[in-house]
């Protein structure tokens, strides 16, 4: 344990993956537990989905993949919105 402690304060690279896995902990607690109390899995499994094949054709293009994925999941979820309810 010690020595991740002295790789810790030694490089820079580890303190951001240490605070950018806290912050997406409490980011996928968060939306975890709405998307179970609300029932609504169906519905985030295919926005995700839908972003991942949005990754896919914005690959696919020469295009810039985090842009893309994200005109792909919200476009799914507008259109799960109208479906659903």
């Amino acid at each position: 344990m010690s020595c991740f402690i002295d790789a810790l304060t030694q490089y820079g690279f580890l303190q951001y993956a240490l605070v950018g896995g806290i912050l997406a902990s409490i980011g996928c607690g968060i939306v975890g537990t709405y998307v179970v109390v609300k029932r609504i899995g169906f519905i985030a499994g295919d926005i995700a989905h839908a972003v991942l094949s949005g990754m896919g054709v914005a690959y696919f293009l020469g295009r810039s993949p985090p842009g893309r994925c994200f005109d792909c999941g919200g476009d799914c979820r507008i259109q799960c919105a109208a479906v659903y309810g």
